[in-house]
């Protein structure tokens, strides 16, 4: 976006920077088969160089930590209508849980399965946006910078690295263009098999964003300022007079999105909280420096690593040279087109309303740092784009029945094409800088070699051990998470048939396997700070009453409680064990020489309760409580 002010000179046509460099091509371009033009092969190619940048970014990356509590719910989950309305990134994104739960069935925890899915939704956005700016600005040169605003601009780095992120981001942003695409061709051709699609398309966008239940309101918007005819009030009432029932049928879908969320997440944020400052911090942060560096190719510098790496460090200069560019560039709109300045104003409201406010509300009480999380602005590159082409499209009217502008102007000046030019060249490299500074935040390959490693123990589980549950480390998942954290749920899916269960739902075994910090399998004793019940002194057996004991304990339950047993037996026998009330009958296999059995007891309460054959068992010792590493 380094380029947007030399887009336009005086009396100079922007969508025609190209179409001298088309014309010194000579009849090449005009060999090309129909609706194949110059513009069109630099498009596709424009998207498929877009991948490959996009494919340099996801090689070093990898799951994050939000990844791993989602494909664990996924794994464990069966596909319901609870599982897919659930929380996602604290939002609404049923669509984003389906792709979750189905590339989890297929291979959890496989990264290139996971990146290839970001890349085919990447490709199709590409291309859905490349179809959208021809239909807008015809087919003509013009299309290509805000295209390549829209496919390179770093804004949209962090979303395509953050995996979960990605399947909510780049799906509405297709829903998106899609809806806009197909609305503008209902008032333009109008035909109705449009509506349907543009319908579909605002379906789609529901189910992978709350914020889509915005989008009738930046469909009309568009509409308004794509057709210059009438005032702002006149405008909106033509403009709903014309098709009613497409309207109230779009503002249905959006209602009853709403009414989806709300029963089922209830409200997403209790207003009379909302810390003003920290509100107003994140606005300002989110729209004064992350989007406007990152949408003209920078912030050139990232900050500290967030979970899917770093967030926008822009210097200062960075900054006010951005604020520059984006200056100029309304400027230049204005000279060329002075009604362009409604097309900013929809970029700026939809800014605000649709990602600024909703982030500011949701995360105020949080502090202001989500302020500079770009993931929150994952629908402003594509509506910065199709402004962009608005602003310098041709006013005059659209050729009937061809969904297409008009045809292009006389080529501009040798002078602003060179400049054009140069500030491409300037956006594309600063872009590209800034792509590759990001990668460098991704260099931490910790969750790789913890999965890896967890993944290759648990290939030879001891048919005797049980695998028992316990926190992964606080750099994998972060406390927060809750029981969402623990290895019976986030490591589960990487074991094979046969193994899977025994780590997700673990059983009484006569030995004890937990992961260390690093993903290893390690032997497991009773954790410090559980209760401990050993033999009186100068006894070999713990003390019960015909086999009968009753200890006051302190657990809340969960499944890392477990119950240890330290015996000897000279056959098989049973033993009963219970909290809170729940109880659970076990076998206790023959030990002469001593043995050890280890019971899950995820009940909670304020006593345990034993029972044995009391002239079978000797208990030497019975402890409750968490399991850790031995030695660890």
């Amino acid at each position: 976006m380094f380029y947007f002010g030399a887009i336009a000179g005086a009396r100079t046509r922007v969508g025609v920077l190209g179409r001298a460099l088309g014309r010194r091509a000579g009849g090449a371009a005009r060999r090309l088969p129909a609706g194949f033009d110059g513009p069109f092969v630099a498009g596709v190619l424009l998207v498929a160089a877009s991948l490959v940048l996009r494919g340099y970014v996801l090689r070093h990356a990898y799951f994050a930590e939000d990844d791993l509590v989602l494909i664990g719910r996924a794994a464990a989950a069966t596909l319901t209508v609870d599982h897919l309305t659930g929380p996602y990134h604290g939002g609404f994104a049923p669509g984003a849980m389906l792709l979750v739960y189905a590339l989890t069935a297929v291979a959890p925890y496989h990264w290139p399965l996971a990146a290839g899915s970001v890349l085919v939704l990447q490709g199709l956005a590409g291309l859905a946006m490349f179809r959208l700016l021809r239909v807008l600005a015809g087919r003509r040169w013009a299309t290509l910078p805000p295209l390549t605003v829209f496919l390179a601009a770093p804004l949209a780095l962090p979303s395509v690295a953050w995996w979960s992120a990605a399947l909510s981001a780049v799906p509405y942003q297709i829903a998106m263009v899609l809806a806009l695409l197909w609305t503008v061709r209902l008032h333009r051709d109008g035909e109705p098999r449009y509506a349907w699609w543009a319908a579909g398309a605002l379906l789609v966008g529901l189910a992978f964003s709350e914020r889509a239940a915005l989008l009738p309101l930046l469909l009309v918007a568009v509409l308004l300022v794509a057709r210059p005819a009438g005032g702002p009030h006149g405008g909106v009432r033509a403009l709903l007079a014309e098709r009613p029932g497409f309207w109230t049928g779009l503002a249905a879908l959006a209602i009853g999105q709403v009414a989806l969320r709300l029963s089922v997440q209830g409200a997403p944020v209790d207003l009379g909280a909302v810390d003003l400052g920290a509100a107003a911090a994140i606005v300002a942060r989110l729209l004064g420096v992350v989007f406007a560096t990152g949408v003209v190719g920078g912030p050139l510098e990232w900050g500290p690593a967030a979970p899917a790496g770093g967030l926008p460090d822009p210097a200062p200069a960075t900054v006010a040279v951005a604020w520059t560019v984006l200056g100029a560039l309304v400027l230049a709109g204005l000279r060329y087109r002075r009604r362009s300045w409604r097309v900013w104003a929809v970029l700026a409201g939809y800014l605000l309303v649709a990602d600024a406010l909703p982030t500011a509300l949701g995360y105020a009480a949080f502090g202001s740092a989500a302020g500079g999380d770009p993931r929150h602005l994952a629908g402003a590159v594509p509506v910065a784009a199709v402004c962009l082409a608005l602003a310098f499209r041709p006013s005059s009217p659209p050729r009937a029945g061809t969904g297409h502008a008009p045809a292009p102007a006389p080529p501009s000046p040798a002078r602003y094409r060179v400049l054009a030019a140069g500030a491409a060249v300037a956006f594309l490299t600063a872009s590209v800088w800034s792509t590759h500074t990001y990668v460098a935040t991704l260099a931490d390959d910790r969750v790789r070699s913890y999965l890896g490693t967890a993944r290759s123990a648990l290939r030879s589980v001891p048919e005797e051990a049980g695998v028992y549950p316990r926190p992964v480390p606080d750099d994998i998942v972060h406390p927060w998470n809750g029981s969402a954290r623990l290895s019976s749920v986030l490591l589960s899916p990487l074991a094979p048939d046969g193994v899977a269960a025994r780590v997700a739902d673990p059983r009484p075994a006569a030995a004890a396997l937990v992961f260390d910090d690093s993903g290893r399998l390690v032997p497991a004793g009773p954790a410090p700070g559980g209760m401990y019940v050993g033999p009186p002194e100068d006894e070999d057996c713990v003390a019960t009453v015909d086999g009968r004991a009753l200890w006051p304990v302190e657990t809340t339950g969960g499944p890392t409680v477990v119950a240890t047993l330290a015996y000897t037996a000279d056959s098989d026998t049973q033993v009963t064990l219970g909290v809170g009330g729940a109880l659970l009958r076990t076998a206790l296999p023959a030990a002469p020489e001593g043995g050890t059995r280890y019971v899950p007891l995820g009940g909670s309460g304020d006593r345990l309760l034993l029972e044995v054959a009391d002239d079978e068992v000797c208990l030497h010792a019975v402890t409750l409580g968490e399991l850790a590493p031995v030695g660890g």
